[in-house]
């Protein structure tokens, strides 16, 4: 057992709640120290993470394949209840780096790092370690000086944990290339080996010059200079790069991804001293700039970010036409003005009219290609969509405005406008293909909640029926539901279902619907027992007696969906034998029994066919019984007569007789 504050993993991993690793921490994802009982000199720690920002999943199972030195490999992740919260939290177990930061903090002055240690320590290190990250199709997407640690008596290189948040999300916005620095931190996106490749350019300005060249300078205003002036110039400035570096590093922080160097030209430039020359910046400028607000544009894309900063002023400058003034009359951008004209016409699987909102969010693509989605207060890269759901999924109203975006098309018109689009692009678009169509579908295991769990294969349950839970899998949430079940708690709602149809193997769909659709009680309930029982059947949870009692003591429901009274009692006593065993299909199967079906339906149209036979043969004999009163009236005048004629006939007869001689 663990003691007081102290949490144990797996029976293995004692963890200290009380002492709080700051240099290894990341917003929402705080570190802890923590002990392998098993290999108590082993030197590890602890990621506690956030219950709404789900982790790198994807990334954390792919690179636990990689053995490089630099990387640091993840050990473990598991489920613990936490001292503090009493509240289930998802840990991550991860080796402790080697050494010390490069730099403390980032706003830290150090000693400028020799340019030969750069190139025959630092850089080699990072380089073979992005390679085989890239060969996983895995970005790092936490390079930066104070995530990389060097032994001082070795020099080995280690690079920090880079699954425990979203990518991105602890990157400070210097790092990021121009298009995911604009972006909510939450909504950066997975990326690829060119975000990792910008973010080693600016590190290796750091280390070069000792200090962070842009400390003193405001986030939005230093988004504006990259703008204006290009990601190099703006970070790096008037400050003077080792002459042996300046190549390398323009080169890295180009902010067009298709033209920054990559994986093979640093690798050439390391070994060779030479890579890719630059290719000419074809920036258009014009000399007649678009003033809005208090400044003043001379380029397209600079613009765009000027429009998207006060979204209710741009909206009158797009519907008044000004824009496209301009680009006619002053800046003369071919590429620029067909996209501009493609804004108005809806594609063929386009949304239906393009509201004044659209109108501007495809203004801004159409003057930045290469920019994120911007829409309202949203501003996200089509690959960060799923974490920045989860970051809004309380928050009604933006959550709103991000499905409004998503529902007008807009991240395909991205795509339309891409000139050259890559992986990362091509996997958003299929991911937002795919689950798009479940967002129009309002049956609980649809809608919005099951687009958030498809998005983020990292996310546990956000269900308040399980919230103390933490359930990361459809097994663990079963059991917790099996011990809400044990109180009589309900154990179906919109969270459970989507979570169960997005993490279950096979499809829940029609089950989903069943429930849905059904027109009574005993229906639904029968339809969510069906509907656990499949989950059970493709789980690791062998036995669930608290959800059997459960759907046992509802079962007066779905018994009276029977209408033989002798086979409910039946059917009700095999299900308390059933549900003994704690498999909910042995239950299910008696209380939806196709045989017992069947004969219970068969039975019942015999007994109505009996039924209207008897009732026609009652029928009949009450008419008869109602006739004999009319029957004996005419019985009698039928004897009277026969009376009258026969003592007519004796009449004559004696008459006769008495007149014989």
């Amino acid at each position: 057992m663990a003691g007081a504050g102290r949490a144990l993993l797996l029976g293995r991993y004692d963890i200290d709640s009380s002492t709080v690793l700051e240099g290894l921490s990341r917003p929402g994802a705080t570190a802890y120290a923590a002990v392998d009982r098993n290999e108590p000199a082993r030197a590890i720690y602890a990621i506690v993470t956030g219950a709404r920002r789900p982790i790198r999943l994807r990334a954390y199972h792919q690179l636990r394949q990689i053995q490089s030195e630099t990387f640091t490999t993840p050990l473990r992740i598991g489920s613990v209840e936490w001292p503090q919260s009493r509240r289930h939290e998802t840990v991550l177990i991860v080796p402790r780096p080697t050494g010390l930061p490069l730099m403390e903090r980032l706003d830290d002055t150090i000693e400028p790092v020799p340019y030969h240690k750069l190139m025959r320590t630092i850089l080699p290190a990072i380089i073979e370690m992005l390679g085989e990250m890239a060969d996983q199709h895995i970005a790092h997407r936490t390079i930066r000086p104070d995530n990389i640690f060097i032994a001082g008596d070795s020099n080995r290189i280690t690079v920090g944990e880079c699954f425990s948040v979203p990518a991105g999300l602890s990157q400070p916005a210097v790092f990021e290339p121009l298009e995911r620095a604009m972006c909510l931190p939450e909504g950066r996106g997975e990326g690829d080996v060119s975000d990792d490749m910008f973010a080693l350019g600016v590190t290796v300005v750091f280390l070069a010059l000792g200090q962070n060249p842009v400390a003193d300078i405001d986030a939005e205003t230093l988004l504006l200079r990259r703008r204006q002036l290009g990601s190099y110039a703006a970070i790096v400035g008037k400050r003077r790069l080792p002459t042996e570096l300046i190549q390398m590093v323009r080169s890295l922080l180009r902010d067009d991804s298709a033209d920054r160097w990559g994986i093979e030209d640093l690798q050439s430039w390391l070994h060779h001293g030479r890579g890719s020359s630059a290719p000419s910046a074809a920036k258009i400028e014009c000399a007649r700039p678009f003033e809005f607000g208090e400044r003043r544009y001379k380029t397209a894309p600079t613009l765009a970010f000027g429009l998207a900063a006060d979204w209710p002023a741009a909206l009158e400058v797009v519907k008044a036409g000004k824009i496209d003034k301009w680009l006619d009359k002053a800046l003369k951008d071919k590429r620029c003005q067909s996209a501009l004209a493609r804004c108005r016409v809806s594609g063929v699987n386009g949304p239906r009219m393009i509201n004044d909102d659209l109108l501007l969010a495809r203004t801004l693509l159409a003057l930045e290609p290469n920019g994120p989605l911007r829409y309202r207060d949203i501003v996200v890269m089509p690959d960060g969509i799923g974490p920045l759901m989860a970051a809004l999924i309380n928050d009604t109203t933006r959550l709103k405005t991000l499905l409004d975006m998503l529902q007008s098309m807009l991240p395909a018109f991205w795509i339309e406008l891409k000139n050259r689009p890559n992986l990362a692009m091509f996997a958003a678009d299929e991911a937002l293909s795919r689950v798009l169509p479940l967002l129009a579908q309002q049956a609980a295991g649809f809608g919005v909640e099951r687009m958030l769990y498809e998005f983020n294969p990292g996310l546990t349950c956000g269900s308040p029926l399980v919230a103390d839970a933490n359930c990361s899998d459809v097994t663990q949430l079963l059991k917790a539901l099996d011990r809400r079940a044990e109180e009589q708690g309900a154990v179906f709602d919109r969270h459970v279902a989507a979570f169960v149809a997005a993490r279950v193997s096979g499809s829940v769909d029609r089950d989903l619907n069943d429930v849905s659709l059904a027109g009574n009680a005993g229906d639904k309930l029968l339809a969510q027992l069906r509907l656990f029982a499949y989950v059970q059947a493709k789980s690791d949870a062998l036995e669930l007696p608290g959800l059997c009692r459960f759907f046992l003591s509802k079962s007066t429901a779905i018994l009276d969906t029977y209408r033989n009274v002798e086979l409910r009692a039946k059917l009700a006593k095999n299900a308390r034998s059933a549900a003994e065993s704690g498999d909910l299909t042995k239950v299910e199967k008696v209380l939806n029994s196709e045989k017992n079906r069947r004969w219970d339906s068969n039975g019942y149209t015999l007994a109505q066919r009996q039924f209207r036979s008897d009732e026609a043969e009652a029928g009949a004999l009450l008419e008869s019984i109602a006739s004999i009163p009319e029957r004996s009236r005419d019985s009698g005048k039928q004897i009277g007569a026969l009376a009258a004629g026969a003592m007519s006939l004796a009449t004559t007869v004696i008459v006769l007789l008495t007149q014989m001689p």
